[in-house]
């Protein structure tokens, strides 16, 4: 009997995926940096234990960027994770005027990003007046800056 393998519509190499997180969190940082208008640096680490992909400050607030790949609707239970971690950090090490932007960029372009982004402010709406969630489309951002995915 030969060996089972996955069929080709569930599974996605691990190489494959990596890149299009990359891409992802690329063209994400982009579009927050066009919309601001201002450079965002990336990839920072703040104390042993605070990792985020983008940083920039504008308007005397500084704003720390984390971006998600997800194909499908994003769980909700990550997000608050997320959110926590960042506002326990924040608040360990005394920083205050911050903001915080959750970019989840989806790889499924049939997914109503309207819908996600209210569900998913719902579940974090203790942290709204310092959190803002950006959802985007892969292929509208590819689109956007010309890039194929």
């Amino acid at each position: 009997m030969p060996p089972l393998s996955p069929s080709p519509s569930t599974f996605v190499p691990r190489d494959d995926l990596r890149t299009s997180y990359f891409q992802a969190e690329d063209l994400a940082l982009r579009a927050i940096q066009a919309e601001y208008n201002t450079p965002i640096s990336r990839q920072l680490q703040a104390g042993r234990d605070m990792q985020f992909d983008g940083f920039f400050a504008k308007g005397g607030t500084a704003h720390i960027v984390e971006v998600k790949y997800s194909k499908r609707p994003y769980p909700t239970r990550q997000i608050l994770q997320i959110v926590d971690k960042i506002f326990a950090g924040i608040g360990r090490y005394g920083w205050r005027n911050v903001k915080v932007i959750i970019a989840v960029v989806y790889g499924d372009s049939s997914i109503d990003l309207n819908q996600e982004k209210g569900r998913l402010l719902k579940t974090i709406e203790d942290y709204e007046v310092a959190v803002e969630i950006r959802c985007f489309s892969i292929e509208q951002l590819a689109q956007q800056f010309g890039v194929t995915t």
